[in-house]
């Protein structure tokens, strides 16, 4: 544990976002604010994931994320952290990220050196298609260059990486800083075969170890029925929360609670023979756990906000992915 006590001021975060005035999340202190604010104290205490994706709450819009974020720079010791985060959009879906941290991680996607996040490789074999995985990962890394390094006295950013990935690739487009996030598109482009798909980016952004992809990248529908004909692994990766205890019971979060309070840091699928040693395919099975390493340390430097990391592994059955 770090020495400062860092609970006071995740308590003041979470209250913040169970209480903000804002439709788009929902009734006060509802369960989509509650997953939200944990998702939140994940990335800015401890630095347990770089992003997280705001899927859950679908009345969400871009504007109105702008807004939370900028409202969350205003709440008394919380400023610093807020301004951590920026709003980033892959085909409309939207994160909140640690835009430093994530641009960081995937400008780094091409240096020779560098072998994570690993790549399966989903494409359609029995086509003769192949994932290029290096010029994949320097087309990514490309677009991550493009985008300016936020500053700490600026106003919420909203990175488009749809926009920067067809920019990347050579389809044109315009930049991806859009201020209000309207550049908006209903897939990334396929002028390269080395253009990454969406669940591609996605997944990139929330820091997965492994992440599927596949060429061309709007073969969308065939990657994931190549992907339900396999059998998974899925490695859900929590820890308990404790912020002590709000005015409001719904924010009441301590580890005396125990698993109560556990909170879900991290899920992801990888197929079955990716990861079994005994198959000679052991690659992904070691990020997995460095990963794993990693945030087990984190937890520890989150100033007694996170506790008890756990991971479970199971086997998931054949049957329908979703991308």
């Amino acid at each position: 544990m770090s020495a400062r006590d860092e609970r006071p001021i995740a308590r003041a975060l979470l209250h913040h976002v169970l209480t903000h005035p804002s439709a788009s999340l929902g009734r006060e202190l509802g369960a989509t604010r509650l997953r939200l604010g944990l998702d939140l104290l994940a990335v800015v205490f401890g630095s347990l994931r770089d992003a997280l994706m705001v899927d859950y709450a679908p009345k969400m819009t871009p504007p109105a994320a702008v807004e939370l974020l900028a409202s969350l720079r205003r709440v008394p010791g919380c400023e610093r952290r807020a301004r951590m985060l920026d709003v980033h959009l892959v085909d409309g879906v939207i994160l909140l990220a640690n835009s430093r941290a994530v641009l960081e991680r995937l400008r780094a996607m091409d240096d020779p050196e560098a072998s994570e996040p690993l790549f399966f490789d989903a494409s359609d074999g029995a086509s003769g298609r192949k994932l290029d995985r290096a010029a994949m990962r320097g087309e990514i890394a490309h677009a991550a260059t493009a985008f300016k390094t936020p500053k700490d006295d600026e106003d919420v950013r909203v990175y488009d990486w749809t926009e920067a990935i067809l920019k990347a690739s050579g389809g044109g487009g315009g930049g991806g800083d859009g201020s209000e996030g309207e550049k908006r598109m209903d897939s990334i482009s396929t002028s390269s075969d080395a253009t990454p798909p969406s669940p591609t980016m996605t997944g990139l952004l929330l820091g997965y170890p492994v992440v599927y992809a596949w060429s061309p990248a709007d073969d969308l529908d065939g990657a994931a029925r190549r992907l339900s004909l396999m059998e998974l692994t899925t490695f859900k990766l929590s820890a308990v929360v404790d912020v002590g205890t709000t005015k409001e019971g719904a924010a009441s979060a301590s580890k005396e609670n125990g698993e109560n309070n556990r909170h879900v840091i991290s899920q992801y699928t990888v197929p079955v023979a990716e990861t079994d040693a005994e198959q000679g395919v052991a690659e992904h099975a070691i990020a997995v756990r460095k990963h794993y390493k990693e945030l087990m340390n984190n937890c520890e430097k989150s100033g007694g906000v996170w506790w008890e990391w756990k991971i479970d592994v199971e086997r998931r059955p054949l049957g329908g992915v979703a991308l």
